[in-house]
């Protein structure tokens, strides 16, 4: 998750970075009509890219859907309060906007590119909306997500420590539900290699939960990428990947929504913020 944190820009000069990008797997809407069409358009895409595609994230936790959202769905989605009213880096999407909702459901493009990875009864279970620019430039050292937002705190074996974030409590679950998670990223701009984009060690997420201590010892060269990103591209990545962004070289804006998805209920009494 990303946050205010030191610059990872010494540790980027030494690694030897690749950018990443992938085939499209939806083809850019121009048009109402067209728009209207996505969901038929994201059932029937299962083309040997989408195959690929879904076999890379099984394999290395990652991958770069290009054109997945449609410039006028962009549009709209840039106009979020969310986006208008932020002065920090990152904020949590826990209040329902009819506009992200229609962009995360089942049946939306990105419900749609989750089922894909995750099967059918994935759904999203936490948003965060970023929007790194001059005024708001920062860097996140290698880490790994890892909690989820509930709806209530009951003490469960293999589920803690808490946390609460925004009002909404949080929890560290068992590593092979967060290993089970996939976390979409909807870039509504262009995010190139000098606009902080998300770096990614290659296969981190098979490693379980790291220790923060030990996060540098699986830092080889070799295995790391960088995921630069077009306005409407989706950077998909498995939950305990290990990731990091640096400080924007050349500040542009850099909004991001954010959604975690999980095909997994939670072991009752325990149920998903929002279900």
């Amino acid at each position: 998750m990303e946050g205010r944190h030191g610059d990872v820009q010494q540790a980027v000069a030494r690694l030897g970075l690749r950018r990443h990008r992938q085939p499209a797997l939806l083809s850019r809407q121009h048009d109402d009509a067209a728009r209207r069409r996505e969901e038929d358009d994201g059932r029937d895409r299962q083309g040997h890219g989408a195959l690929s595609a879904a076999v890379g994230f099984a394999r290395s936790g990652f991958e770069v859907f290009t054109d997945v959202v449609s410039e006028e769905r962009l549009a709209s989605l840039r106009a979020l309060p969310a986006f208008a009213c932020q002065k920090q880096a990152g904020a949590r999407g826990f209040d329902d906007d009819a506009l992200v909702s229609e962009l995360a459901c089942a049946f939306g493009p990105l419900g749609l590119l989750a089922a894909k990875l995750l099967g059918a009864t994935a759904r999203p279970v936490r948003i965060l909306f970023f929007d790194k620019s001059e005024a708001r430039n920062w860097a996140v050292p290698w880490h790994q997500d890892r909690t989820i937002a509930v709806a209530e705190q009951h003490e469960l074996a293999g589920f803690g420590p808490w946390s609460l974030k925004g009002g909404v409590p949080h929890v560290e679950p068992p590593s092979s539900l967060l290993a089970e998670m996939a976390i979409l990223r909807l870039h509504l701009d262009d995010c190139g290699e000098q606009n902080g984009p998300l770096m990614v060690i290659d296969g981190s997420w098979r490693k379980g939960r790291v220790p923060t201590s030990q996060i540098q010892d699986h830092l080889a060269p070799s295995q790391v990428r960088v995921l630069v990103a077009s306005a409407g591209d989706v950077v998909v990545m498995r939950g305990l990947t290990i990731h990091a962004s640096e400080r924007a070289r050349y500040p542009s804006r850099r909004r991001v929504i954010h959604v975690e998805y999980s095909a997994r209920d939670l072991p009752k009494p325990l149920r998903w913020h929002g279900a």
